[in-house]
């Protein structure tokens, strides 16, 4: 599989005037195509042949519906036959199936399409349709988590018959549950938001407070700081002074301790010169 730099793609086509260059005409963007050509090649190849049938079914249809606008109009429960694509995502519902139109604009449809393969798989997300009583070819099951908008150029054809009005309520009932499920989900969110805004304020007070407790701190830390230098310079000229006082001990015992000797040897010499005296 070929890689592209969808970066590089996006810079260059990225001024408005490229909206009207073709794009063979960009070296890279020619180049980029040719690649993902050849990777849809080695995908599409490798399919069942069902998956390739349809597949080419839909690049039929799909090219030749291009640079054209469908606005046929179609009547609310109308089964009709679209193409629902054959290059979608996961689990989304492709290929060709019958659909009932919910509600049309000038060239877009609501429908809700189906499938024979789930009849009576008794879920709640599945409306039975039968052949008998609700207008389809076959026992069909509608898919109403699959409901979308579709653009009628995705119309195969018509059936030209409509479906039964239980059919149509049982949609409508599930799309008025739906809305209402909207609503209430829209309320319980409306209320938790509340509560989070709530939490919010309590929050933002907490952090209020907090600042100030900080503020106060800082604030004492200052003052805090301010006595222990005035006591680092009471310190200071404490030593001073205690270095003053040792040098003047120490001043004052050298002192001393010569004045014991002098008068040690003033002693001596004097018991000498009384003892010369007597010899």
């Amino acid at each position: 599989m070929f890689s592209i730099n969808e970066v590089h793609l996006d810079h260059l086509v990225r001024s408005t005037v490229m909206k009207q260059t073709e794009g063979q005409q960009v070296p890279d963007i020619a180049k980029s195509y040719r690649l993902m050509l050849w990777n849809l090649h080695d995908v599409v190849s490798n399919f069942k042949a069902y998956n390739m049938v349809q597949w080419a079914k839909y690049i039929d249809h799909w090219s030749s519906t291009q640079g054209r606008r469908y606005t046929t109009a179609y009547s609310r429960g109308e089964i009709l036959m679209a193409d629902l694509g054959a290059m979608n995502y996961g689990y989304e519902f492709s290929y060709p199936h019958p659909c009932v139109v919910v509600y049309e604009t000038v060239d877009m449809l609501f429908v809700v399409p189906g499938s024979s393969k789930r009849f009576g798989r008794n879920h709640r997300g599945i409306i039975d349709a039968t052949r008998a009583n609700d207008g389809f070819d076959k026992d069909t099951g509608l898919l109403l988590y699959n409901m979308r908008w579709i653009h009628k150029n995705r119309v195969k054809h018509t059936t030209g018959r409509q479906t039964s009005p239980r059919v149509l309520q049982d949609i409508e009932q599930f799309i008025l549950k739906l809305n209402h499920e909207f609503h209430q989900e829209i309320r319980q969110r409306a209320q938790s938001n509340k509560r989070l805004r709530a939490n919010v304020y309590q929050l933002h007070q907490q952090i209020q407070q907090h600042r100030q407790t900080i503020q106060d701190n800082e604030q004492k830390l200052q003052e805090n700081a301010k006595k222990i230098k005035r006591q680092e310079q009471r310190l200071k000229k404490y030593k001073e002074h205690l270095t003053k006082v040792h040098d003047l001990l120490e001043m004052l015992k050298h002192q001393g301790l010569r004045t014991e000797v002098q008068e040690f040897m003033d002693t001596m010499a004097t018991e000498k010169w009384a003892d010369a005296e007597n010899e």
